[in-house]
Formats: C-alpha cells, sequence, structure tokens
C-alpha cells in the first residue's frame, strides 16, 4: 500500500535523511508492506512520535493511533519552537 508524507515545521530535519532527504521539500512516498498506525509508521522510519505535534490525514485530524490506508495522504506538523 502506497501513503504520501508531508513534514510541515523544523522536526524534518530530526527525519532520516534517507528518506526525508532535506533538498526535498516532498511529498515523501512510502510503499508499506502492511497497514499500520501513524505510530507504527513513525517508529518503522525511525522518528520519535513524540516529534509531531498533530498529524492530518486526507484532511482530517487523527491521532497517532489512526490506521493508514491505500492511497492516504499524510501531513505531520512539529511543535513550535523559537523564542
Amino acid at each position: 500500500m502506497k501513503i504520501t508524507v508531508i513534514v510541515q515545521g523544523h522536526s524534518v530535519e530530526y527525519f532520516p535523511q534517507d528518506q526525508f532527504p532535506p533538498d526535498h521539500d516532498g511529498p515523501y512516498e512510502f510503499e508499506l508492506q502492511e497497514a499500520m498506525t501513524v505510530r507504527q509508521f513513525l517508529e518503522t522510519v525511525g522518528v520519535n512520535p513524540l516529534l509531531v505535534m498533530a498529524v492530518i490525514v486526507d484532511g482530517k485530524r487523527m491521532d497517532k493511533d489512526f490506521r493508514l490506508y491505500d492511497g492516504a495522504d499524510v501531513i505531520l506538523l512539529a511543535p513550535l519552537a523559537g523564542g
């Protein structure tokens, strides 16, 4: 199954560069071998789920335990930072 992922915010720098190249703004496409939750997806690609503040799937806010499906468009939002 295939999903499309966009990472919004500064936390993209903490995502694995081999899967989320810093010179590419996305979207990133992933082929998943099995259905999984957003949390499982993040752990599979080596991202700490705490780096993601909010998850939007096909325009609707979902929690990290939402089960992804074929063709899902996923936006991952980072916590705000600065000062």
